[in-house]
């Protein structure tokens, strides 16, 4: 069983590419898959192309397309992954796609790490109060739409 890796991605660029790879990965194996394929998934290769060892299930997360209403889209939200975030998948996607942007944000307490595809990983145990309070990174894992409602949330944004 493995510890799952917290993940929130925002992938933005021309919307029909965008659209394309939200349908592939809907209808194919998944985002991954759709991102850096790999053919026939192999443990290995999985891990050395994509970061992570299992695709993510569109349908099964929390992401969704959108369109900004300009010549622009989005794939954004929430997905889990396995051990570690899908960092590689995406670094390929956006040297294969220079038009398009990734902000990934992900969070595994379990193994105490944390970070972001611009920032990169930082131990959790190690950051003091101002990480926390004054770092993006830092303030986007302890709060989350549960505090702008005044509820109480954990570090990785969950309500408690």
């Amino acid at each position: 069983m493995p510890n799952w890796c917290s993940n929130h991605v925002e992938i933005t660029g021309p919307k029909e590419k965008i659209k394309d790879l939200f349908d592939v990965a809907k209808n194919g194996d998944g985002i991954l898959e759709a991102m850096a394929p790999l053919g026939k998934w192999d443990y290995h290769d999985a891990i050395q192309h994509w970061g992570t060892k299992w695709d993510i299930n569109v349908s099964e997360s929390g992401l969704a397309y959108l369109d900004h209403n300009d010549k622009t889209g989005s794939i954004r939200g929430y997905f889990e992954s396995a051990w570690s975030p899908p960092e590689q998948a995406m670094f390929t996607y956006m040297d294969n796609n220079p038009d398009v942007d990734i902000e990934l944000f992900y969070y595994e307490p379990s193994m105490d790490f944390a970070g972001s595809l611009r920032a990169g990983t930082i131990e959790i145990s190690k950051q003091n109060k101002d990480f926390w309070l004054n770092t993006d990174i830092g303030c986007l894992l302890y709060t989350s739409d549960a505090a702008d409602e005044g509820l109480g949330v954990d570090l990785g944004g969950r309500r408690i």
